[in-house]
């Protein structure tokens, strides 16, 4: 079993990172950053353990982070799950998710995963699920489990002020 902590757009706030870290206490596999981090990311490095993180659209607009090598986007296969992850901004996902998909498709991913649009989103496509969180500014942040080759649970949580 693998065990997916997912977050997008912190912006900065090491707070709710850090509150969100301390409340799993290592019980994921993986946390997956979806961009618009900053020094957020690299403040909690040492505690969060395996770390799987793409650029979003602030990357460089003065989070300290303008010559950073993380990539814009990353396929990876967890436990058997083709796993695509993406910020988002590069396939227009606040208007559409006609280009991501297409791009899912082509890249043969199993699950998508994106932020940019601050918003939840759940949905399965041509045997593809497509999975945005929210944005960790608003409270919001994903948990997902996965194990051979299927994805086991995914559910969309909050991270209340009193945990």
């Amino acid at each position: 079993m693998t065990r997916l902590l997912i977050v997008s757009d912190t912006h900065g706030n090491v707070g709710k990172l850090d509150d969100l870290i301390r409340k799993y206490d290592k019980q994921y596999e993986y946390l997956i950053h979806l961009g618009d981090r900053s020094y957020d990311i690299l403040s909690l490095q040492e505690n969060i353990g395996n770390l799987i993180s793409v650029k979003g659209n602030i990357e460089g607009q003065s989070t300290g982070l303008s010559r950073d090598n993380t990539p814009y986007e990353v396929l990876v296969e967890l436990d058997g799950v083709k796993v695509f992850v993406t910020h988002g901004h590069r396939y227009s996902v606040k208007s559409t998710l006609i280009f991501l998909k297409k791009q899912a498709k082509k890249l043969g991913a199993n699950l998508v995963l994106f932020g940019h649009t601050h918003e939840k989103y759940l949905e399965i496509e041509d045997d593809i699920m497509y999975f945005n969180p929210g944005a960790l500014t608003d409270n919001d942040y994903g948990y997902i489990s996965l194990d051979n080759g299927e994805i086991v649970s995914i559910e969309h949580v909050y991270l209340s002020e009193r945990w």
